[in-house]
């Protein structure tokens, strides 16, 4: 979601827009609508960021992520068709948020993103509910994601046709 769109429907709320620049006090929640494929992000930077999310969640800080524009992807560029997961959405220290449409019945928006890290453990408190996910796919798109990666989204708000 936009600024434009938290801001309506948090009102009368405050909402701070932050642009690069020194503060001495931590925001309580950052918001980042942007996303790349996992793949196009190293490794080791991507590793480094989300400590840095890590370390911002220890100040108390809320990081809310976009899950992405494009879904599942459609392949890794090279030569073997795989699912991509976006990043920051699969750092396992942020909230990534999925749109959803129509109210009856509520549905995965096809503009929104979701899937497993390639790059990030899945996470203990993901087990029961990927387990119970991953059984009901059955051998559906075996081998097209990581399902040991951490998972994502972790919510999803209604987006279009609201």
């Amino acid at each position: 979601m936009g600024v434009q769109y938290v801001s309506a429907l948090t009102f009368p709320t405050p909402v701070m827009f932050y642009s690069i620049e020194v503060q001495a006090a931590v925001p309580q929640t950052l918001v980042i609508g942007h996303a790349a494929n996992e793949q196009t992000v190293p490794k080791d930077y991507a590793e480094k960021v989300c400590s840095g999310f890590a370390q911002l969640g220890a100040k108390g800080v809320t990081v809310i992520v976009a899950s992405g524009d494009d879904g599942v992807g459609a392949g890794d560029c090279r030569t073997t068709i795989l699912f991509q997961p976006m990043f920051p959405a699969s750092c396992p220290f942020v909230t990534t948020v999925e749109a959803t449409r129509g109210v009856a019945p509520e549905v995965e928006a096809s503009f929104s993103g979701g899937g497993f890290s390639r790059y990030f453990d899945q996470p203990p408190y993901q087990s029961s509910a990927v387990s119970s996910y991953l059984a009901k796919q059955g051998s559906q798109s075996a081998g097209l994601f990581n399902r040991a990666g951490r998972a994502y989204p972790d919510v999803a708000v209604l987006a279009n046709g609201y």
